[in-house]
């Protein structure tokens, strides 16, 4: 057993130092990994052994929090009946207007908020984010509804301290922030560049040389 008077310099001076130490060499830098495929949340496991994933492993949070998840477990609660919708987009809102009145609609929803809950509570444990933001078509129409249980959730799921700092919400840029995220990417590299390139010196007109 570790001794509380040794964990709390490892934790706060030198965890400190070493943070210091990353910023200084690789500032604002996000963390891609080894292989450049750090941040795949949606395939760290929340159920050994459950459903199959896209990506060919079992339990993995896409396969019970994806749209087409959702969906397709509604399709099973219907026993094979389909769910009206020319699109998963048009067919998932039908889902969430359909849990007004049908409990499988309400038990469907139910199990994924309860699943996303337990995701997002394993990356405030584990990132302790001050905010976390949930976005794009599904994220948006299934928060709108379902916000308070996922809340719910992370809050029964998270450890205390780290989550009473941590606000959720749904994202203001609408359905496409990623793509207005990505299109400020050249933009901020060129101005960071910008900002950091040595000022050019007037040229000097050959009677004053």
């Amino acid at each position: 057993m570790v001794r509380r008077r040794t964990r709390r310099p490892a934790r706060g001076r030198r965890g400190h130092r070493l943070r210091r130490q990353r910023e200084r060499h690789h500032p604002r830098r996000p963390y891609r990994g080894s292989t450049n495929s750090a941040g795949e949340w949606g395939h760290t496991t929340v159920q050994a052994g459950g459903r199959r994933c896209r990506c060919g492993a079992r339990g993995c949070l896409e396969a019970y929090v994806g749209a087409e998840a959702v969906l397709e477990r509604f399709r099973q609660a219907r026993r094979g009946r389909t769910t009206p919708g020319a699109d998963n987009e048009s067919t998932f809102a039908a889902l969430l207007t359909a849990a007004d009145t049908s409990s499988a609609a309400q038990r469907v929803l139910e199990e994924a908020a309860v699943y996303l809950g337990a995701g997002i509570a394993n990356l405030v444990n584990l990132f302790n984010p001050q905010r976390i933001i949930l976005g794009g078509w599904a994220g948006l129409l299934f928060g709108a509804r379902m916000l308070p249980r996922i809340r719910e959730t992370v809050a029964a799921q998270a450890l205390r301290q780290p989550y009473a700092h941590t606000t959720i919400g749904l994202c203001r840029l609408g359905p496409h922030a990623v793509a207005l995220g990505a299109a400020t990417v050249p933009v901020g590299r060129f101005l960071t560049e910008d900002a950091h390139r040595p000022a050019r010196r007037p040229a000097t007109a050959p009677d004053e040389r």
